[in-house]
């Protein structure tokens, strides 16, 4: 939180090394959970997703020439935190069946959730140079319709029989 995207260099090959790292991190729950395959196509999708939402919102702060350090910086932040998601994820689908596990399994995810959010809402309003009202609000948009479009792509509703 001391250092802002401003002092990510503006650099197209780290750029596209973090894009590449987070693209391997989207297959890597697949690879370590078996039974998380699928999460794969819609975690590449919230990528591109929150890419071309940092574009357009730099754009219409009339700051495009900060996207390359902005999403350098969202990317690398995402891959510092991988490990602690992981971690989280894990523990999850390993004890979240359980019901005295339950309730730490939500207090991990939300603990991460926060984190990850806030320095989203940091490197945003830096970004911008917006307020910190603005940013929260942009975040938690960005949230919402990646959540929409994913649920719109990739959640199958079952289908009540037809009762003759």
């Amino acid at each position: 939180m001391r250092r802002g995207p401003e002092d990510v260099p503006a650099d197209r090959s780290l750029l596209a090394g973090t894009i590449l790292a987070n693209l391997v991190l989207c297959i890597l729950p697949g690879i370590l959970f078996p039974s998380e395959s699928g999460l794969a196509a819609p975690a590449i999708l919230e990528l591109a997703l929150m890419l071309t939402w940092l574009r357009l919102t730099l754009n219409l702060a009339h700051r495009p020439e900060r996207f390359l350090q902005a999403a350098t910086a969202v990317l690398g932040f995402r891959i510092v935190v991988a490990p602690a998601v992981l971690l989280v994820a894990w523990l999850v689908s390993s004890y979240g069946a359980d019901k005295s596990w339950q309730l730490p399994m939500a207090m991990l995810q939300l603990a991460v959730g926060v984190w990850v959010f806030a320095i989203t809402v940091r490197i945003l309003r830096a970004a911008t140079e917006w307020s910190i009202g603005t940013s929260i609000g942009l975040t938690i948009a960005l949230q919402l319709v990646t959540l929409l479009i994913v649920v719109a792509l990739f959640v199958q509703t079952p289908v009540a029989p037809v009762q003759t």
